[in-house]
Formats: structure tokens, C-alpha cells, sequence
């Protein structure tokens, strides 16, 4: 446990200078936490805008990456770290696999916006990102891109109901992002759905950091 709780105040350090740097970014500027000694990756798991419009998120780290490690959640607007079990969980370099846009990677998925009261399936497995397909759930990072309007998205497990809350909340024209755990359909699918209650459509992103087994 002590080892635990050393870890823990290593991350709560690390989460206010994290938070200090975020105030000075520019915009479209996108933080990306890694493994020491690797390289920077290109999918964001925090969108911030000029400091004026910086918007704090949940982050998950993992305290250990071998499978009984724990999750660790960082509250970047506490700095408040809350520890739970994990089971068999794999980290992997950040990798997208999907994206709404057109002409953005990868390319041979459903494009289009995301109206409220529609969901669409998200395929875990494309992209070379080494997520399994008996994989249980994944850690992953769900962007709103450029929504028109007011609105909610929400991540869970494909062939189930809908959960009643949201991932995250959008406003016009404010790019913002969320990390989040989701449990995995048959085939490592997730849906992503537009709420019911939002009013305005949006074009969103997913971008894979771990799985489960």
C-alpha cells in the first residue's frame, strides 16, 4: 500500500504542474500524457484553447501497467487522485480510431455528424491498434469537434442500453475532450451516442489508450 500511496503523491505533483502549464498554452495545443522516455504521440487526451478558453478534464493514468495495476482518476481542476482496482489492463501508445470528419484518418468508417437521439458504432480494433478482439473494455479519449449547438455525448459498450448520464458536454463551436473507461461490445465495439436532451449536432473523435482482457 505504501508503495500505492507513493505513487499517488508523485501523480498529485505532477497534476498541479501539469494544470500550471495548461494556463499558458496556445490554442489547439494538445497535452498528451506518456511513458517516460517515449516519444510525443498525436492523439490529445486534453484539448485546451488560449487561456481564456482552457478547459480542464478528467485524466486516467495507470499506476502500474502490468495487468492488477490500479486506474488512477486525476481531477486536474482538485487535484484530487482517486485509486480503484483494474484487472487485466494493457497500456498502449494513444491511437485514433475514429474520427467523423471527412478526409480524416481512419478513412474506411461511417462519416458524418452525430445528431442528438442517434448512436453509432465504433470498432476498436481498426486503425493497428492492438486492441484484441475479445477485449473487454478499453481507456479511451472522446472529443466533440466542432458541435453546432448545445449537447451531451455518451460512451458505452455495443448491444447494450444507453447509460442515463453523459461522457461529456458540449457548447457551440468549443472543441473539448474527456477520458474516460468503457466496457467493449462482441468484437471490442463501443457506441458513442448523441444525447436525446442536446439540441445541436456534432462531428467527434476516438482515440484508444488501453484495454482490458
Amino acid at each position: 500500500m505504501s508503495d500505492q500511496h507513493d505513487r499517488i503523491h508523485h501523480l498529485e505533483a505532477q497534476v498541479a504542474s501539469l494544470t500550471d502549464k495548461l494556463e499558458s498554452l496556445v490554442a489547439n495545443d494538445h497535452p498528451a500524457p506518456r511513458p517516460s522516455g517515449t516519444g510525443r504521440v498525436a492523439a490529445s487526451q486534453v484539448e485546451t484553447g488560449p487561456p481564456t478558453g482552457s478547459r480542464r478534464n478528467l485524466l486516467k493514468l495507470a499506476a502500474g501497467a502490468a495487468a492488477g495495476g490500479a486506474v488512477v482518476a486525476v481531477s486536474g481542476a482538485t487535484g484530487r487522485v482517486a485509486a480503484e482496482p483494474a484487472g487485466a489492463l494493457n497500456l498502449i501508445a494513444p491511437v485514433r480510431v475514429y474520427d467523423s470528419r471527412e478526409d480524416q484518418e481512419p478513412l474506411d468508417v461511417t462519416k458524418g455528424p452525430l445528431s442528438p437521439g442517434e448512436n453509432r458504432a465504433v470498432d476498436c480494433t481498426v486503425n493497428g491498434s492492438g486492441v484484441p478482439a475479445d477485449a473487454t473494455g478499453v481507456v479511451l479519449n472522446l472529443t466533440a469537434a466542432d458541435p453546432v449547438d448545445v449537447g451531451n455525448l455518451a460512451v458505452y459498450p455495443d448491444g447494450t442500453e444507453p447509460p442515463s448520464i453523459s461522457t461529456l458536454n458540449y457548447r457551440p463551436g468549443e472543441n473539448i475532450a474527456n477520458s474516460t473507461i468503457s466496457g467493449c461490445g462482441p468484437g471490442a465495439t463501443i457506441r458513442v451516442q448523441c444525447g436525446p436532451t442536446g439540441v445541436g449536432a456534432t462531428d467527434f473523435v476516438v482515440d484508444i489508450s488501453g484495454y482490458y482482457l
